[in-house]
């Protein structure tokens, strides 16, 4: 009787001590729930940050595109001015050039005639 009574006082105490390793566990898993909420939490927060990030990248990317856009046309036209303004002086130095020949062999055949009279 003794020993069964021994025996029922362990079975007891192991049985006490199983509830307090349960409740123990229980408290450590209820603690990783938490810890797993506030991190998915988190994780959920940085997902829209990054989105948000992104979308203001994709739209600062497509602002800088169109304006070099802009600035290349610009460019481009400017370009297409210049080269016409450049031919345009061309054509103006080459008949101021004529001209001067010109009026220089006109000066030339007046002196001449007029050495011719005296």
């Amino acid at each position: 009787l003794e020993r069964s009574l021994a025996h029922a006082e362990r079975s007891d105490a192991a049985v006490l001590q199983a509830q307090s390793l349960v409740r123990a566990t229980e408290a450590k898993l209820a603690e990783a729930d938490r810890a797993k909420c506030a991190a998915e939490e988190q994780l959920a927060q940085i997902r829209a940050q990054q989105s948000k990030i992104s979308s203001e990248s994709a739209a600062a990317v497509r602002s800088a595109e169109a304006a070099l856009k802009s600035v290349r046309q610009k460019l481009s036209l400017q370009s297409h001015q210049l080269r016409a303004r450049e031919a345009e002086v061309q054509r103006l130095q080459e008949r101021l050039a004529r001209e001067v020949e010109s009026r220089e062999g006109t000066r030339r055949e007046r002196e001449k005639a007029v050495f011719q009279e005296v």
